[in-house]
């Protein structure tokens, strides 16, 4: 599959919209490419797909204080660029009548591209500094793990005229970076 998406551009109106840190945010938009496969059989499902999709100007946000009132906001700023790709793979198998086991994971690379102007907030002894700027360029897309996984199983106990469902499942998800935390430029 080939699509393309665009989120318009905004304001951010939650700060002074006149200053010089709150220009106005640019559309973003996005070419993505998939292709995939699904199997079924009747005890197996498999299902997988590999992706990649190419952002121009991507939104993202960042807390900012304003330099007359200093007040704190979330604005959102353009990044210029950024990519992602991975894969995911599914697998549902019924061994037995009434027991469904499933499983996934799935893997994306998402990098900034070109992010020059990255506002972050910086840890200067017990104070932190805000709007300061730091090239992101070639780093994680904040929010976005690179590894995801996840395995369930389920169990339908017939009773009388009812039945009772046992469930249990678990997921895994690799660090990833929220910037809305404190930046702190020794361990990045």
């Amino acid at each position: 599959a080939y699509s393309q998406g665009s989120q318009a551009g905004t304001f951010n109106t939650s700060a002074r919209p006149t200053s010089p840190i709150n220009p106005p945010v640019k559309p973003e938009k996005s070419a993505n490419y998939e292709i995939g496969f699904k199997i079924a059989r009747p005890r197996l499902r498999i299902e997988g797909a590999i992706f990649y999709t190419d952002f121009t100007d991507l939104q993202t946000s960042t807390v900012v204080q304003d330099p007359i009132t200093h007040r704190l906001s979330t604005t959102v700023i353009n990044a210029k660029g950024a990519e992602n790709y991975g894969g995911e793979l599914s697998v549902a198998y019924t061994p037995v009548v009434d027991l469904n086991v499933h499983a996934g994971v799935g893997y994306t690379h998402a990098r900034y591209k070109k992010f020059p102007n990255a506002s972050v907030n910086l840890i200067d002894g017990d104070h932190v500094l805000t709007n300061q700027i730091e090239d992101f360029s070639g780093l994680q897309i904040e929010r976005a793990p690179d590894w995801t996984a996840n395995l369930g199983l389920d169990y339908t106990a017939h009773i009388d005229t009812g039945s009772l469902v046992l469930a249990g499942s678990g997921n895994y998800v690799s660090s990833y970076y929220p910037r809305t935390a404190t930046y702190d430029p020794d361990t990045h």
